[in-house]
């Protein structure tokens, strides 16, 4: 089964927790530095913030549940002509994942992940300060995209 991924950066990481536990009417499952994510299920939604994305929507994605979901939706993007970017295996977002990358007409990045384990940092490259974010890791990095041709979403320059 799927779940919607929303990943939206915040400035004040109390205060939007606050926001949107009220909101949701229920506290995130995980809260780590700069970083919370609710698992709600009406809506079926993986609903993260974090003060490492900038402000606003920062990408929004697909959960699945298992590989072969996610090798029904790489072959979809594939026969649609998406050109979707296959990061694979990274760490990010308090997360080991496998990951695939496509842009819609609108700019806006989306991510196709299945979550393998949690991980206890926000990228590939931890900080005592958990400071590191994909976003300003070098591309190539880990957690960020192999291929520094092809990054979107998490990983820039």
């Amino acid at each position: 089964m799927k779940r919607l991924h929303i990943h939206i950066g915040v400035e004040n990481i109390a205060d939007s927790i606050k926001f949107y536990s009220a909101l949701f009417d229920t506290q995130p499952v995980k809260i780590k530095h700069g970083y919370a994510k609710w698992m709600l299920d009406d809506p079926r939604i993986n609903f993260a913030i974090s003060t490492y994305a900038k402000n606003g929507v920062d990408h929004l994605g697909l959960q699945v549940d298992d590989k072969r979901e996610l090798g029904l939706i790489r072959k979809r993007l594939k026969k649609a002509e998406m050109s979707p970017f296959d990061e694979g295996e990274t760490l990010c977002c308090y997360a080991h994942s496998e990951k695939s990358w496509v842009t819609d007409p609108a700019g806006i990045a989306w991510e196709a992940y299945q979550t393998l384990k949690d991980i206890h940092y926000f990228s590939g490259i931890a900080s005592s300060a958990e400071k590191a974010s994909c976003q300003s890791q070098p591309k190539g990095q880990p957690g960020c995209c192999k291929d520094p041709s092809k990054a979107m979403g998490r990983c820039r320059l």
